[in-house]
């Protein structure tokens, strides 16, 4: 599935992501990506935004992502997801609500 997150007429960026069933059910991220263009302007926030209120509508308590990226640094992307509340746990970062 994605999320498509726009500003105004722009979409500036979108989150794919899917459901795990497991227990409890997890809202795996496949890719959070904002385009180049919107790079810088703090549009990861809404798009995180975006995908928590997915997950909180659903009733899903769990998501999860794994770090690996071709275009920014991983250790870099690890540091912004633990600003935003995830923690590395069984290989993946998680956020739990």
């Amino acid at each position: 599935m994605i999320k498509e997150v726009n500003v105004g007429d722009d979409q500036v960026g979108h989150v794919v992501y899917d459901f795990w069933d497991t227990h409890p059910k997890i809202l795996f991220i496949h890719q959070f990506k904002i385009y180049p263009e919107y790079r810088g302007r703090g549009y990861f926030k809404l798009l995180m935004v975006e995908i928590k209120k997915v997950a909180e509508e659903i009733g899903i308590p769990v998501m999860a992502l794994s770090v690996g990226s071709n275009e920014v640094d991983e250790n870099w992307l690890r540091s912004l997801y633990s600003r935003y509340g995830f923690i590395e746990h069984d290989g993946c970062m998680k956020l739990i609500s």
